[in-house]
């Protein structure tokens, strides 16, 4: 169990971020020069710079982030590649809005890859990781956005869920976000909380530690951790909304792909499409990583990638 968590920990001291699955993003984007494609996740551009230089200097690659450090890496990155770019700090919610006022009204392609990025998870200053002490944040956009939107900055943080929600809600979202039984570690959490409050990832942690033994090929934090930040950030119900909204802004046989690490998005996203009248599904079943991109990038594990392409009337 410890030398796991021990192999996790150097993995994330060593690796520059890579992007997930990448050759199967472009091949089910079926990227064609001249296009104009959306990358709704753009973190740091890693699958944006390769779908920048196929679609060319006629083409126009789109990027979303609400994260504002990622885009500054990605716009140095992309910027080496060409011009035709243009990038939004904002919440892919609102991705309908802001293609609008780029007096673009369809696309050719369009990208959600849900994950983390490593960078989110090394920095003990955003709250989410479970290997590195900081806040109880877990807030993935805390700079101003775009103007004219509807998103705003959340207040709501990991902290003020476990200090303030009920052992019920506590339980509630570990099932329904993280997928695990934890009736104990919301117990444990309030019990805990009365005595003092929670300030620190590691506070957190240690109480899972205590509560959790025994061997796991996984840190017992993991899915504790990836339950509160989707809590905190409504990634469900977001997801919902820009999966909608992307439809509506695809070209017929524009295609859409989505990467989702854990069960509960792949069953969105599963759902999604299977509900659409006027989409052709292309992935029977999700398509996974190699066991070599595995061993290059123990991150990409439990990614599942999907994808649909509109029917043309």
């Amino acid at each position: 169990m410890f030398r796991n968590w021990v192999l996790e920990i150097r993995y994330l001291n060593v690796m520059t971020h890579v992007p997930v699955l990448l050759d199967e993003v472009i091949s089910y984007l079926k990227i064609k020069p001249g296009g104009v494609y959306i990358d709704a996740t753009l973190g740091f551009g890693g699958h944006a710079q390769k779908i920048l230089e196929i679609i060319g200097p006629k083409g126009i690659m789109l990027g979303v982030d609400i994260d504002q450090e990622a885009i500054d890496e990605a716009e140095k990155k992309l910027s080496r590649i060409g011009k035709n770019f243009r990038i939004f700090c904002d919440n892919f919610i609102n991705i309908k809005n802001l293609v609008y006022q780029q007096n673009i009204r369809c696309v050719d392609g369009i990208l959600f890859d849900l994950g983390t990025n490593i960078h989110q998870i090394k920095s003990g200053a955003r709250g989410f990781s479970f290997l590195v002490d900081g806040p109880l944040d877990m807030r993935l956009g805390r700079k101003p956005v775009q103007k004219n939107t509807q998103f705003r900055i959340k207040e709501l943080t990991a902290a003020e869920i476990l200090n303030k929600w009920s052992e019920e809600k506590l339980a509630d979202i570990f099932w329904d976000s993280g997928e695990i039984k934890a009736r104990k570690i919301a117990r444990a959490i309030v019990l805990r909380r009365r005595e003092k409050k929670f300030e620190r990832t590691g506070e957190l942690v240690g109480l899972i530690k205590k509560i959790k033994r025994g061997y796991t090929k996984i840190h017992p934090a993991t899915k504790v951790f990836q339950a509160l930040r989707i809590a905190v950030n409504d990634e469900i119900k977001n997801l919902k909304i820009a999966l909608s909204d992307s439809l509506d802004l695809l070209a017929p046989r524009g295609r859409l792909v989505v990467i989702s690490f854990h069960s509960g998005e792949d069953r969105v996203v599963k759902n999604f499409f299977k509900e659409q009248k006027d989409l052709k599904i292309l992935t029977k079943k999700p398509v996974t990583p190699s066991e070599e991109e595995i061993i290059k990038n123990p991150h990409s594990r439990s990614a599942r990638l999907r994808a649909a392409e509109k029917i043309a009337d």
